[in-house]
């Protein structure tokens, strides 16, 4: 990996312990470095060839290095992309964080609406930005009929805006 520039850089967000695609067993180191060689190649020929395909290939179960792409979809101001990638890759925190960062609160909605009662932690750090921008539109975090909505437990939901805004909470 390091020979072909595709280490990963310290201040990355840590990627989770790699596993082959649609199966849940850990992949052999070889070939999760040959994979990530791979995959980044795929991903540096879209960019430069057909841009169009960077985002599908981020939505998908991939072997690309977090640390690598992000460089180059942050060079290029291809935040959602790489919002999609990092959620490929479980790396939920980052994902959040480039979205708040970014001022994007519509994709950070919809990106909450998809985690469900297992990321609640997450889902209500990440709520209240959102629901500082526009309440209305956070309160689609907890109240929409789409997504994992609908697992996340209303008591804890409820407990946390009433500390958050007594008037939020009423709202919900």
């Amino acid at each position: 990996l390091e020979a072909a520039g595709l280490h990963d850089s310290a201040d990355a967000p840590e990627e989770p312990a790699p596993t082959a695609p649609f199966v849940h067993a850990p992949a052999p180191p070889a070939a999760v470095g040959l994979a990530r060689i791979v995959d980044t190649a795929l991903f540096k020929t879209f960019l430069r060839t057909k841009p169009a395909l960077i985002a599908p290939l981020c939505r998908v179960d991939n072997w690309c290095s977090a640390a690598h792409v992000r460089t180059l979809l942050e060079e290029r101001a291809m935040f959602a992309e790489l919002a999609a990638l990092y959620r490929g890759k479980e790396m939920h925190a980052a994902a959040l964080a480039l979205l708040h960062e970014h001022h994007m609160p519509h994709e950070a909605v919809a990106y909450l609406q998809t985690l469900g009662a297992r990321w609640l932690g997450l889902v209500l750090e990440h709520a209240h930005w959102v629901l500082r921008m526009d309440v209305l539109l956070g309160l689609q975090i907890f109240v929409a009929d789409t997504g994992r909505v609908h697992e996340l437990p209303r008591e804890a939901v409820a407990a946390d805006l009433e500390a958050f805004d007594r008037d939020v909470c009423r709202m919900y």
